[in-house]
């Protein structure tokens, strides 16, 4: 019946045939396990039907434009992922704010504005970090950091004068707190190593949802700023070089300085701290809002749907050596401590298994995202680092390395390999500098994973697997979940 919709211009044009076509999508990626790749094809499917339509047309009454809302962020989700630039053009996104200004305003959480360019600045560095011509000194940056640094300021602006319709509910995660909760999700998300500190609450979970995708993209936004920091502190410092007298008029580039762009890490890195903490206060909510028509028991797939794009990239990110460990020259723990990860392998036969269901021609980076992951059943073909036999890199050279296009990428749901320079120098600290808190991060990427594990084998969502499977946490969070599951169940 679709496929005779979509091939008459006007019925491919209905919000009938759109809603179709997004739910195929998100089928497919809630389950993806016998149809990999068609999750790619009914996302860009989506995205080619928004076409269709102006987006007076789509706004001109509540259905369509409440549509339009939820496949947009979906589309945008994706560019995030895969560090591509959003196909609907900035001027689509100004009449959008022309017509439905409460879009935009605090009243409204969904900031698509903000997002969209979120998903602009990260492409934009990742074509950076692949390009045969990487920059070579801090100037080459400016510009890029300057965009970063503003986007950044502007999400922490919204968040600061949010309104309190929008606002949750924030209580510490202490004994009494955790006794009002099912003796399962005491276990799974709060009383275990790594628990988020605080819980948060939300009324819906269509809020629950806006906020991870707000926090998770700010995190991109703020690891994107980190390693442009990394990467322009290891070049020379231009204030060293600069002698007024040969430049009579300009000032010393004190913006690019050592202490400058320290400064601006040091804050960079206690907001990541942050948004991270926050975002795993906020996961448990997923599971606990209430749901029209489900029991509280009755735990449906989107709960969990929603809350994977969220753990994975924390789980990145905490795995990039961006974020300050709290063990850090401690002995890790003896029951949690980090597992050496086997490399993240392209599937060189995805491309093929896809190519017949998208006409368009998308970087290899996109069929090897999180989001193209191939089927469960593959997992067994994964290889360590040992079957490998790969070596360690060799040093960075003098100039600005190449990214080297065929080498692994750390995580899966990283969209590129990382390149030699996104690494934290070995700085000593600022004598003013912003002291971030430090995250146990053995502990919470158990605990993520453990999450992710969970997920997968209770809810059915088995994408959710790729990250404990392929990150090495499969040995320690299988037998906790699983033990937890059966005493529910009474076995």
């Amino acid at each position: 019946m679709l496929t005779k919709a979509i091939a008459d211009k006007k019925q491919a044009a209905t919000n009938v045939a759109l809603c179709s076509v997004h739910l195929m999508g998100i089928y497919e990626n809630l389950t993806s396990v016998q149809r990999k790749g068609t999750f790619l094809a009914h996302n860009q499917g989506a995205n080619a039907m928004l076409q269709l339509r102006t987006v007076e047309e789509f706004y001109s009454d509540i259905i369509s434009a409440r549509l339009y809302e939820v496949i947009y962020a979906h589309l945008l989700l994706g560019n995030l992922q895969a560090a591509r630039r959003p196909q609907i053009p900035t001027r689509d996104v100004v009449k959008v704010d022309e017509l439905l200004p409460s879009l935009y305003k605090n009243s409204n959480a969904f900031v698509i504005r903000l997002i969209w360019r979120a998903a602009m600045l990260h492409a934009r560095w990742h074509e950076i970090k692949q390009s045969p011509n990487p920059p070579t000194n801090r100037m080459a940056l400016q510009e890029l950091l300057q965009s970063a640094l503003e986007l950044e300021s502007d999400y922490e602006a919204w968040e600061a004068n949010v309104t309190p319709a929008w606002n949750y509910h924030m209580t510490p995660n202490t004994p009494e707190a955790r006794s009002t909760y099912d003796a399962k999700l005491q276990k799974l998300f709060l009383g275990c190593p790594g628990a988020p500190e605080e819980i948060h609450i939300y009324p819906s979970l269509k809020r629950v949802w806006i906020w991870g995708f707000y926090r998770t993209s700010r995190i991109l936004v703020l690891r994107d700023l980190l390693e442009m920091l990394n990467w322009m502190l290891r070049f020379r410092d231009p204030c060293l070089s600069f002698r007024p007298q040969e430049a009579p008029g300009q000032s010393m580039p004190t913006a690019l300085s050592n202490a400058n762009l320290r400064t601006h890490h040091s804050v960079a890195t206690a907001r990541l701290v942050e948004v991270i903490e926050k975002n795993c206060s906020s996961i448990l909510g997923s599971f606990t809002v209430p749901i029209d028509t489900k029991s509280a028991t009755d735990i449906c797939g989107m709960r969990g749907y929603i809350c994977i794009w969220p753990l994975g990239t924390m789980d990145s990110v905490l795995s990039s050596g961006l974020v300050p460990d709290s063990n850090a020259g401690k002995q890790p723990h003896s029951a949690t401590h980090l597992p050496t990860p086997p490399p993240v392998h392209s599937q060189p036969h995805l491309a093929t298994s896809t190519s017949n269901a998208s006409s368009s021609s998308e970087p290899s980076t996109a069929l090897e995202s999180y989001e193209a992951a191939p089927a469960f059943s593959e997992l067994r073909n994964i290889r360590t680092k040992s079957q490998s036999g790969q070596s360690p890199g060799a040093s960075p050279p003098s100039n600005t390395p190449l990214l080297d296009q065929n080498a692994k990428k750390n995580h899966i749901f990283d969209p590129n390999p990382a390149h030699p320079y996104d690494h934290p120098l070995d700085l000593p600290p600022l004598d003013h500098g912003v002291e971030p808190r430090r995250i146990d991060i053995a502990a919470r990427r158990e605990w993520i994973n453990r999450l992710m594990y969970y997920m997968a084998t209770e809810l059915g969502l088995k994408k959710a697997l790729w990250c404990p499977v392929m990150q090495g946490y499969m040995p320690t969070v299988k037998p906790m979940v699983d033990e937890i599951l059966s005493q529910e169940r009474g076995f």
